[in-house]
């Protein structure tokens, strides 16, 4: 692990790794990533947001360890998100009703709103159903949530790579076993 910039947790020579995971998905940004270590010491939590970052939490400070599922965006805000997308063409039918001399083609109206909804689709798919790592400790509670991704499978993986760490940390005698169905 020392010197591999995929790996960036540096062990101390007491530790011993018991689980090491990532999903470094192909299709996801760098800021994304998400690398997992849990030792017979400390369970290593490592994120590249704007600066790279490892947390390290001791496993004697955690009090429970749990996969929990993330709240989906709002109804209210999807709503709202749609009807944005479809304004272009609302307003072209509106102003086509009234005999106003309309100077877009209603194809291209038509189109903007389909691509618009279309990225409001991808916007809800992508924040269906995740999960998220929830870490309380005896110092406050860590939470790291699953990238937004439109892919099941990659949902899914994630939520598998959650719950092998929750495992792991229970085999290794803190928190509480994963409780999501496979």
């Amino acid at each position: 692990m020392p010197g591999d910039p995929e790996r960036p947790i540096v062990l101390s020579p007491t530790e011993h790794v018991l689980f090491e995971g990532a999903n470094p998905t192909f299709h996801r940004t760098w800021s994304q990533y998400q690398l997992f270590v849990v030792s017979d010491q400390a369970l290593y939590i490592g994120q590249r947001k704007n600066v790279p970052r490892i947390q390290r939490i001791p496993l004697r400070d955690i009090r429970r360890i749990r996969v929990v599922p993330v709240v989906n965006p709002p109804t209210s805000v999807v709503s709202i998100l749609y009807l944005v997308a479809v304004t272009p063409a609302l307003v072209w039918c509106a102003l086509w009703a009234r005999g106003t001399a309309v100077d877009m083609w209603p194809p291209r109206a038509i189109i903007l709103s389909l691509f618009l909804a279309w990225f409001v689709r991808l916007y809800v798919a992508s924040r269906r159903d995740r999960h998220a790592l929830r870490v309380e400790t005896s110092h406050g509670v860590v939470e790291l949530t699953a990238p937004a991704d439109p892919y099941a499978e990659e949902k899914s993986y994630d939520a598998d790579l959650f719950r092998r760490v929750v495992d792991t940390c229970r085999q290794a005698g803190f928190g509480e076993p994963s409780n999501l169905s496979a």
